[in-house]
């Protein structure tokens, strides 16, 4: 009788160490992609940090043109059909790059 229990033991023991074993190997793997995740997302953070400092400045020097521009349309009320259609398409530029800029955040949020 003592016997059968040492079996069963021996079996449970072994079992176990089979599981821990598993366990242990599984989160080996998970703490390497994790490191692997972090530095993905620290890469995509850095590339995304630049591409944002370099579209907030096209967009300062859009908006400041348009400044310009509205400036000299105030000067000069006569002849100002070429400057309104200037600032028309600045501003249609403008919006066109804010929308580019807004589909890269999303576009860098997914990625993330």
């Amino acid at each position: 009788c003592l016997s059968k229990i040492v079996i069963r033991h021996r079996d449970v023991g072994f079992k176990l160490g089979e599981w821990i074993s598993e366990l242990s190997s599984g989160l080996n793997h998970i703490q390497i992609k994790t490191a692997n995740c972090k530095t993905e997302v620290n890469q995509l953070d850095k590339d995304h940090g630049k591409q944002l400092k370099k579209m907030r400045s096209v967009m300062k020097k859009r908006s400041g043109s348009l400044v310009k521009l509205d400036k000299k349309i105030k000067e000069k009320r006569k002849g100002s059909n070429e400057h309104s259609q200037k600032k028309e398409y600045e501003v249609g530029e403008l919006l066109l790059q804010c929308k580019e800029f807004e589909e890269q955040e999303k576009t860098a949020v997914m990625k993330m």
